[in-house]
């Protein structure tokens, strides 16, 4: 199903969109940064949550890693109200199309035996 969205939501999307991409530079500069401090994917321990920490110390004083940070904390908080608001703003149109596909020959059956892998639990790692 396609879907167009109305200005203000497109407009809202473009610009987390065009911002994600503007910040991508400043990513060369910390991994830059993160090298000359000695870094390698060799020194950093296996524990994410140890590994954070040893990079969020190496970089402590890199204004591209904090500058990055500060952009992608922004838009992953913000990408979700932008897309909800967007999303509402064509709803009239989107609602009755998507309730529609819900009348169709396809089913959706949970696996009742399924197990999540042990990995996926009591580990957070979206945004990892």
């Amino acid at each position: 199903m396609t879907v167009e969205l109305r200005q203000r939501g497109r407009a809202a999307m473009d610009f987390m969109i065009d911002l994600t991409i503007a910040s991508r530079p400043l990513a060369a500069r910390w991994n830059a940064d993160l090298a000359a401090a000695g870094v390698s994917a060799a020194t950093l321990p296996d524990d994410l949550d140890e590994r954070h920490a040893h990079v969020d110390a190496a970089l402590g004083g890199s204004r591209a890693y904090g500058t990055s940070g500060l952009i992608m904390e922004f838009a992953s908080v913000e990408h979700g109200r932008v897309a909800r608001e967007a999303f509402d703003e064509i709803a009239d149109v989107t609602l009755p199309r998507l309730a529609a596909l819900g009348e169709g020959p396809a089913t959706l059956t949970a696996d009742p035996d399924f197990e999540a892998p042990a990995y996926f639990k009591g580990v957070w790692f979206h945004r990892t």
